[in-house]
């Protein structure tokens, strides 16, 4: 029976290992938080033929739109999996037209990196 990891993919030390019906791998770029692993994940398991699809964790308008971009890159014969903004009350900064969008000058910088 085929089926996908997901889950099983947010453990920092996941080594990708063909088995036996491993259909897809659904990889959340946020979580992974390196485009070259990531890129490798993909690579790995086209490899033996296995579905790799970019999908969200929790992110906003934003974020999702960064993933879109990313898959279009990355794995352009497969649509990413993004539907988490269920969880919002408003987006931010990028409006998905459904709900009220807050801009830049309506957030509160919390930390400044230097």
């Amino acid at each position: 029976m085929p089926y996908a990891l997901d889950e099983t993919l947010n453990d920092t030390d996941y080594r990708y290992q063909y088995q036996a019906g491993l259909n897809a791998l659904v990889l959340k770029p946020m979580i992974i938080g390196d485009i070259a692993k990531l890129q490798q994940l993909v690579e790995q398991a086209n490899e033996d033929g296995v579905s790799s699809v970019l999908s969200s964790s929790l992110e906003s308008s934003l974020g999702i739109n960064d993933i879109c971009t990313l898959a279009a890159a990355i794995t352009p014969m497969q649509a990413p999996g993004v539907d988490t903004l269920a969880a919002f009350s408003q987006d931010i900064l990028i409006s998905n037209g459904q709900r009220p969008c807050l801009n830049l000058d309506q957030l509160t910088l919390i930390c400044r990196y230097e």
